[in-house]
């Protein structure tokens, strides 16, 4: 996007390009609880590179009661970079498709990735090795990504994917079929 740059009459004498980004500010609320709120805020190239976009979503976090100490990062940031996969995230009712073999018994299975990333599958198996398996390779196959909302260029198969705790693979059994 183009914004016009005046002169001190007001006559519009260019454009420079801006660009939208998207800042998280993790502040104390009005109250002094710790929130973390998301900012869009447009900046130059130039801005970004200098880090004024900070300064501009903290202005905007003061501005509606946030206290400081205040930590900003943008989605360039490994801190902002989590954000957006914790963002696309779905809880495990949300998960439509229940993979494995039909009529088998339902089972809930912690998958995990090596960056900690993790989720809640529900597949049908017939044991707990087998109900592991089903849920590594739904995950791998792309068929659960909006459970880790994965960049699916890092993954490249079922061995990113592991259960960090088989002992706590468990029959759902309190879960309601779906």
């Amino acid at each position: 996007m183009e914004v016009g740059v005046g002169n001190d009459s007001g006559n519009v004498v260019g454009a420079v390009a801006v660009r939208k980004v998207t800042v998280w500010i993790v502040a104390p609320d009005a109250s002094g609880g710790p929130a973390i709120t998301r900012w869009e805020v447009g900046a130059t190239e130039q801005e970004i590179e200098l880090g004024y976009h900070y300064d501009i979503a903290s202005d905007l976090a003061r501005d509606e009661g946030y206290g400081d100490p205040m930590v900003a990062f943008d989605e360039s940031d490994p801190a902002g970079q989590s954000m957006l996969a914790l963002m696309g995230m779905q809880s495990i009712e949300q998960q439509g498709e229940v993979p494995g073999a039909e009529g088998a018994p339902t089972w809930t299975v912690p998958i995990t990735t090596n960056v900690t990333l993790s989720a809640n599958v529900r597949v049908r198996a017939h044991d707990q090795k087998a109900a592991i398996e089903v849920a590594r390779e739904f995950i791998a196959n792309g068929e659960g990504a909006g459970l880790l909302s994965l960049d699916e260029g890092n993954y490249k198969g079922k061995a990113d994917f592991y259960c960090p705790d088989p002992g706590s693979v468990v029959p759902a059994s309190e879960l309601e079929e779906v």
